[in-house]
């Protein structure tokens, strides 16, 4: 059955006359629905909940790699910095380890980088749909499993536009404040002196970026529309799922602080 299609031989068609009323509004196309997410979230959440995803996450993972590699070369200084930081707590933790070794390791890292960006994105998707559905359940959500990775592709639309953001900020902020990507951020981090900051209080700080707040407001949306979950519980769910994103995050930080 196509997307256009109703669900059930007595529903009239999306888009037909109501009797007596006026034409309801055109189901969206994909792109528009990519689009519209960005100011008509409940819309698309209630359209596209019970259609594909794939699709719609293969165009997010395109378009996102796409940004990602064009901002790169602003962005440069602060990767530089973010992995002369990585290689001193990895060197600190593995005192065997030369720094040939490590050149060598850096520059695998950027030679797959392309592939693992692209691999990241739906891994990343997927796994916050999963959980959003999965923590749902504790609220008596009626979302299906589908409309989760639906909600999760949508949601994480807006960070399109992080890497866009960010290399902006690169190109006119000064070098020297530079120290890792944090500072390219629209958030706190965007203040923080990464070389002597805390490892935890940036990890903590790194989930306070507009953007990934941005995507936990579209989830806690998406759970009320698909989920028929009242909008408060939605929004507790959704402050659920930042704080499981914040745990990989800690987790690497305890671990450099304790090297």
């Amino acid at each position: 059955m196509s997307e256009s299609q109703s669900v059930g031989g007595g529903s009239p068609a999306v888009g037909s006359a109501p009797p007596g009323g006026a034409p309801s509004a055109e189901p969206m196309s994909i792109p528009e629905a990519c689009f519209s997410i960005f100011f008509a979230p409940s819309r698309v959440f209630a359209e596209r909940q019970g259609k594909g995803w794939v699709l719609p996450l293969i165009i997010l993972t395109v378009l996102i790699s796409l940004v990602f590699f064009g901002a790169r070369p602003y962005m440069q200084p602060a990767i530089d910095a973010e992995m002369a930081r990585a290689t001193a707590a990895v060197m600190r933790a593995n005192p065997q380890l030369t720094a040939a070794q490590m050149q060598a390791g850096r520059a695998m890292q950027e030679k797959f980088g392309a592939v693992v960006v692209v691999v990241i994105i739906p891994v990343t998707v997927v796994a916050i749909g999963f959980t959003l559905w999965l923590v749902g359940r504790f609220v008596e959500s009626k979302q299906s499993l589908r409309a989760a990775f639906v909600v999760a592709t949508f949601a994480y639309f807006p960070r399109l536009l992080a890497w866009p953001a960010s290399g902006v900020i690169a190109v006119v902020r000064d070098p020297s404040h530079l120290t890792g990507l944090y500072n390219l951020t629209l958030g706190p981090g965007y203040f923080l002196d990464l070389t002597t900051a805390s490892p935890i209080l940036i990890a903590l700080v790194g989930r306070l970026d507009v953007f990934i707040v941005w995507t936990t407001v579209l989830l806690a949306i998406g759970l009320h529309v698909t989920g028929k979950v009242p909008k408060g519980q939605a929004y507790i769910v959704a402050a659920i799922m930042w704080i499981i994103g914040a745990v990989p995050g800690l987790f690497g930080a305890l671990r450099t602080a304790g090297s």
